[in-house]
């Protein structure tokens, strides 16, 4: 029913904000809040055209992003790349790779600066990343061999190319991934 003024006290029902007698204007501040979306007093059944589901939502918050660092001394200094293997992880659980990010804090000259994620000991990808020559970012020119790991996979990170005349330092590797 319409009203003129502050809503009532009464509870607003679906078929208020459906024939458009409750609007934004109408609707208190607050009135829905995370605690009443975590004890699913909001359910899919609840929101009209599914355009917000608790499965989207679920989907939403499987991120499984993680990043390494090479090219630091014990006490965080920069110090020069080499060509090796920097260290691993152990997967806790099944991911999908969606992307990868490079950054060095002094860029390679002479030569790019090339860096590798090894699946247990094999490449994920059919054309490295690079992070060119007299930059810092990499140049998203990478392509992935394969998108997937499982529980239990050794994820290892490698630098297997660095500049020629000053080889870059300070290398931080994003890997954006997503829990399958």
């Amino acid at each position: 029913m319409p009203y003129i003024g502050q809503p009532p006290s009464t509870v607003i029902s679906g078929s208020d904000i459906i024939d458009g007698t409750v609007d934004t204007a109408d609707l208190a501040a607050n009135a829905v809040t995370t605690v009443k979306i975590a004890d699913l007093n909001v359910t899919e059944g609840k929101i009209a055209g599914g355009a917000v589901t608790l499965t989207k939502a679920a989907n939403a918050v499987k991120a499984y992003d993680f990043s390494f660092a090479m090219g630091y001394d014990a006490d965080g200094a920069e110090i020069d790349l080499v060509v090796q293997e920097y260290g691993w992880l152990l997967l806790p659980r099944d991911i999908t790779f969606e992307d990868v990010l490079g950054y060095a804090e002094t860029a390679p000259t002479g030569a790019n600066l090339i860096f590798d994620i090894r699946i247990n000991g094999t490449t994920i990808f059919s054309t490295l990343p690079e992070i060119d020559a007299g930059s810092n970012a990499d140049d998203n020119n990478h392509v992935f061999s394969t998108t997937t790991a499982s529980a239990g996979d050794r994820i290892s990170f490698h630098v297997t190319q660095i500049g020629s005349t000053v080889a870059g330092s300070g290398l931080m590797v994003a890997v954006k991934a997503r829990q399958t």
